[in-house]
């Protein structure tokens, strides 16, 4: 799912997957992947929890294997609410099913290190990191779990690593800038949050992207300006705002809890 990843913009992407998922379920009211599809974007795009349960509830009953409806429910509807102990069950389900899985392995340090459980997040992405040392996407996470952690000079070398390995996403820059910030280097930081904005010139990129950078950089003002500008676009990053660490300074201030009430958080 493009809007998802934030490959593309989440308006460009989520209704169409809507509409397609449900001529496929009117077609054949049997196909699990079309329930799933259906229960993820009432998670990431629409806010409604209880269509999403229902269509991930579906979809595993009548896939009962089907790994990606586990790995799905599980960082879409259950870690964004807190319900960790449910979202590592639906990925353990999901990995015993398909134990190669990129990502099923990555949503797992993802989901410890939304449950602040850092530590286990830095060893389950070293763990995918070993056994699949050519992927960018392994780096990446890892370099994401060791900068909450406080690690930042341990996070810029993951991410040469994952740089090295492929492409530089926007993702991978955001979390550079907020390592080199968190390391004193300002100006570096913020060479890269003006490479960011160059780049929504020419294609997607999350607004709440920029929040973080700017939230790295101590300027709360302007994060808070990108978050808002991410509920315009509903970008579906804020379907984390509640459990991504970056978030953590702008928690209790009355613009961030009307961005969550804009994001169907609230």
């Amino acid at each position: 799912m493009l809007g998802t990843y934030g490959a593309r913009a989440p308006v460009d992407v989520f209704p169409r997957a809507r509409d397609q998922a449900t001529r496929a379920r009117a077609l054949d009211p049997s196909l699990a992947e079309a329930h799933a599809t259906l229960g993820l974007v009432a998670c990431a795009f629409d806010r409604d929890w209880p269509r999403a349960s229902d269509a991930f509830r579906r979809a595993l009953t009548l896939a009962p294997d089907y790994s990606t409806a586990y790995q799905w429910r599980a960082v879409a509807l259950h870690a964004p609410r807190g319900d960790f102990t449910s979202a590592l069950d639906d990925l353990a389900a999901a990995r015993t099913r398909d134990p190669l899985s990129l990502p099923v392995r990555a949503s797992e340090g993802i989901v410890l290190a939304f449950a602040r459980r850092v530590d286990e997040a830095i060893a389950s992405h070293e763990r995918m990191l070993a056994d699949l040392p050519e992927s960018p996407i392994a780096a990446f996470f890892l370099a994401q779990a060791l900068l909450q952690a406080g690690r930042a000079a341990d996070a810029v070398r993951a991410l040469e690593r994952a740089v090295l390995r492929g492409r530089q996403t926007p993702e991978m820059i955001a979390v550079l800038a907020q390592a080199r910030a968190a390391l004193g280097d300002v100006a570096r930081a913020r060479d890269l949050f003006a490479q960011l904005e160059r780049l929504r010139e020419t294609r997607y990129v999350s607004a709440a992207l920029l929040a973080q950078v700017q939230i790295a950089l101590g300027a709360p003002g302007l994060a808070q300006s990108w978050l808002d500008r991410a509920a315009d676009e509903r970008d579906a990053e804020l379907l984390y705002l509640d459990v991504r660490a970056a978030y953590d300074p702008l928690r209790g201030t009355e613009g961030f809890a009307e961005v969550r009430e804009r994001a169907g958080l609230a």
